[in-house]
């Protein structure tokens, strides 16, 4: 999970680009309220790293707990990389070099 987290964060740096706390914080919990692909689907970032559910139960608790997940990455990202009141109400350039490369070569955004 923590792979699967660094790659979201890196989705969520580059989708908060250039935006105001109060916009970012909206465009992260939409982010997280998108659909994503769970381990099995075709198209998971992943494949290998994390094992397939072996049941739809079980895929839909895995779903929903990377869903909480996903809301509380965002809502905590947002106070760190708005933290800095120098910045001017932008995110902090030191967080937001981090979205300029991909981590392990791979990326959410298409």
């Amino acid at each position: 999970l923590l792979i699967y987290f660094t790659l979201y964060v890196h989705q969520c740096l580059k989708r908060i680009n250039k935006q105001t706390k109060d916009k970012a914080t909206k465009t992260l919990f939409a982010l997280s309220q998108e659909s994503f692909k769970i381990p099995g689907d075709s198209g998971f970032i992943l494949p290998g790293f994390i094992p397939n559910p072996k049941t739809t139960t079980e895929g839909d608790l895995w779903k929903s707990y990377v869903k909480q997940l996903r809301e509380e990455v965002g809502h905590r990202l947002c106070e760190i990389v708005y933290a800095e009141p120098e910045e001017g109400g932008m995110p902090s350039k030191w967080w937001m070099m981090f979205s300029k490369r991909k981590f392990l070569n791979k990326s959410f955004e298409n």
